[in-house]
C-alpha cells in the first residue's frame, strides 16, 4: 500500500493579464463584456478564493498599477501578506502567503538584467576579430582560385590524355601529366582539415556577431524582476521552503534574450536558496519543446489560449519547476484544447488568457 505524503505547500501561479493589455483590439474574438476590468478582477479574485482558503502560496504575474490596491486588500482581508513589485506600470510580479501556515524569514527582488550584462569587447578584441574575418575571406578567395585552376587542369589532362592515347603513349605518361599539374598548384590554396568553419565566415555571419551582442545588451536592459521568498513552515519550524516567481520577457523571436534570462534566473534561484528546497513558478513565455526548456517532464497540453489580431496561440507557457529535493503529490488538471468549447480566453469562465495552475509539493525521499 502506497502512503501519500502530506504536502509541504500548495503552490499556485497565475498570470492575471494586466488590464491595459486586455481590450477588444487585442482580443477581437472575445466578448467585449468579459474584457471589462472590474468584471475581470472580480472573476480573478473568485478564482483565487479557494486557494486562499487552502492556505496556498500564490505567485502572480502581470499585476499592474490598476489592480495593485485591490490585490493588497483582498489578501490582507484573508490573512495573507503580499509582496508585489511593479517593474513598470502595467507589469508586476508578486508572492502572497498566509501568516497562519508560513513565516517569511527573508525576501528579495532582483532585476535579472543586472546579473547578465555582457562585457563590451575591448578595442583590441574587435581588431583581432576583424583580422580573423579578413583572413578567412582571403582563404575563401584562395579556395575559389584553386578550384578554377583545378578545372583548367582537368581540361588540360583530358586533352593531353587523348593525344597520348592517339599517339600510342601508355597510361604512365598520362598519370605523370596529372601529377605534374597537381604539384604546380599552390599548396596553401588547399585548406587544412578542420579549418573549413573559419573559411566559411562571410559578411552575413560576421554581421551576426554584432546582432547577437545587441541581443545580449537588450537582455541586460530588460526590467523584469525575480521575487524570492524564504519561508518557515509553521507546523515544522525546522523545515524551510524557498518560493520564487518570474515573468520572462516575451521575446521568442530573439532566442539570445530568452536564453540569457532563463539561465540567469535558474542560477539566481539556486544560489539564493542554497541548501533549502525551492520552487520556481511563473510565466516563462517558452514552450516545452523550446531550447530554453531543459527538463524532461510531461506538461499540460496548454496553459495559454488566445486569439489576437496577429495570430491564434494555444500552448504551455506557465510552469512550476521543483528542486530535486521536492516532489509533487497532486497538480491542477488542464483540459486538452480539443475539449475546450468556450475558447479562446479570456471568457466568462477564464478571466485571463492564461490558466491558473497549482501543485502540491512535498520533500522527496
Amino acid at each position: 500500500m502506497t502512503t501519500r505524503m502530506a504536502p509541504l505547500a500548495r503552490i499556485v501561479t497565475y498570470n492575471v493579464l494586466t488590464p491595459r493589455y486586455c481590450n477588444a483590439q487585442a482580443f477581437p474574438a472575445c466578448d467585449p463584456a468579459v474584457l471589462e476590468p472590474r468584471a475581470r478582477l472580480d472573476s480573478i479574485l473568485q478564482q483565487l478564493q479557494p486557494f486562499v482558503a487552502d492556505k496556498s502560496i500564490i505567485c502572480l504575474q502581470e499585476v499592474g498599477d490598476d489592480w495593485f490596491g485591490a490585490m493588497h486588500a483582498f489578501f490582507a482581508q484573508n490573512g495573507y501578506s503580499l509582496a508585489l513589485y511593479n517593474y513598470k506600470p502595467v507589469m508586476g510580479v508578486g508572492i502572497a502567503w498566509p501568516h497562519e501556515t508560513f513565516a517569511m524569514s527573508d525576501m528579495q527582488c532582483l532585476r535579472v538584467g543586472e546579473y547578465l550584462a555582457p562585457r563590451a569587447p575591448e578595442p583590441e578584441e574587435r581588431e583581432a576579430l576583424a583580422r580573423a574575418v579578413q583572413e578567412a575571406r582571403r582563404g575563401q578567395q584562395k579556395e575559389r582560385e584553386a578550384a578554377e585552376q583545378a578545372k583548367v587542369a582537368q581540361k588540360d589532362e583530358s586533352l593531353l590524355g587523348g593525344l597520348f592515347s592517339l599517339f600510342g603513349a601508355g597510361q604512365e605518361q598520362s598519370e605523370a601529366v596529372s601529377a605534374s599539374k597537381a604539384s604546380s598548384m599552390d599548396p596553401e590554396a588547399v585548406p587544412a582539415e578542420g579549418l573549413s568553419t573559419l573559411a566559411d565566415v562571410d559578411d552575413s555571419e560576421s554581421m551576426s556577431l554584432d546582432v547577437e551582442y545587441e541581443q545580449l545588451i537588450t537582455a541586460a536592459q530588460r526590467k523584469n524582476c525575480l521575487i524570492l521568498g524564504r519561508f518557515t513552515v509553521a507546523a515544522d519550524p525546522d523545515q524551510e521552503l524557498v518560493v520564487a516567481t518570474y515573468h520572462m520577457p516575451c521575446a521568442f523571436r530573439y532566442p539570445k534574450i530568452m536564453g540569457a534570462h532563463a539561465a540567469t534566473v535558474g542560477q539566481l534561484v539556486q544560489k539564493w536558496a542554497q541548501d533549502v528546497p525551492y520552487v520556481l513558478a511563473g510565466d516563462f513565455n517558452f514552450q516545452p519543446d523550446s531550447d530554453c526548456y531543459h527538463l524532461l517532464t510531461t506538461e499540460p497540453d496548454h496553459t495559454n489560449m488566445a486569439t489576437t489580431p496577429d495570430n491564434k496561440f494555444c500552448g504551455t507557457l506557465d510552469y512550476i519547476f521543483l528542486a530535486p529535493k521536492l516532489g509533487a503529490s497532486a497538480a491542477s488538471v488542464i483540459p486538452h484544447r480539443e475539449n475546450v468549447q468556450d475558447g479562446p480566453y479570456p471568457n466568462a469562465r477564464e478571466p485571463s488568457d492564461h490558466l491558473l495552475i497549482w501543485a502540491d509539493v512535498h520533500v522527496a525521499n
